[in-house]
C-alpha cells in the first residue's frame, strides 16, 4: 500500500507542487523525468540486492533513500539539488513495489501466487487513491507539504521495517 501512496502522490501531486513551488513548465519536466530516471536505474540493483539481503531490510533501506532525498530539499533550494533529491526519492518510491511482491511471493506455493499478486496489486491501488489526498492535506499546511509527506510516510515505513526486518534471523547471504 505504501508503495501505491507514494506512486500516488508522486504522479498526482508532486507536479502541481512544483508548480506551486514557482518552477516553470521546463523545469516541472525535468524534475519529473528525474524521478523516473532514479527509479529505472535502480532496478537492477534492487534486482541484486533482494538476492543478497533481507527483503524486510531491503524495504527498510530503499525508504531511508527517501528519507535522505526529502532531507536534502530541506537543507538546500538549489536546483540541481533538487534535480538530485528527487532522483533519489524515484530510486526509493520505484524500488518499493517490486521488493514488496517478491517478500509477498517468497516460500509460497506457486498455486497462490496470482492470487497474491492481486491482492498486492488491489493494495496498490488503494494507496494510489488514498495518496494524494494525504499529500494535498499536507500540501495545504506549508509550502513544502509534499516533501513532508514523502518524509513521514517513508520514515515511518523504514521504522516499521527496520522493526520487522529484526525478526528474521539471517539478514545478508555471504557467498
Amino acid at each position: 500500500m505504501v508503495s501505491g501512496v507514494v506512486m500516488g502522490s508522486i504522479y498526482g501531486m508532486m507536479p502541481l507542487a512544483l508548480n506551486q513551488g514557482q518552477f516553470n513548465t521546463d523545469q516541472i519536466g525535468v524534475l519529473m523525468a528525474a524521478i523516473i530516471l532514479g527509479g529505472m536505474v535502480v532496478q537492477p540493483i534492487i534486482s541484486k540486492l533482494s538476492v543478497m539481503m533481507s527483503k524486510t531490510l531491503l524495504l527498510a533501506m530503499m525508504c531511508l533513500v527517501g528519507v535522505f532525498a526529502m532531507g536534502m530539499t530541506y537543507l538546500s533550494n538549489d536546483y540541481v539539488v533538487l534535480i538530485i533529491a528527487l532522483a533519489l526519492l524515484g530510486m526509493s518510491s520505484f524500488a518499493l513495489y517490486p521488493i514488496a511482491i517478491t517478500l509477498a511471493c517468497d516460500h509460497v506455493n506457486a498455486s497462490y501466487i496470482v492470487a497474491i499478486t492481486q491482492v498486492m496489486l488491489l493494495s496498490y491501488s488503494v494507496g494510489s487513491a488514498m495518496g494524494p489526498l494525504g499529500a494535498g492535506m499536507f500540501m495545504s499546511q506549508a509550502s513544502n507539504g509534499i516533501m513532508n509527506f514523502f518524509f513521514v510516510v517513508l520514515l515511518a515505513t523504514a521504522v516499521y521495517m527496520l522493526f520487522a526486518s529484526l525478526r528474521r534471523k539471517s539478514h545478508i547471504v555471504l557467498n
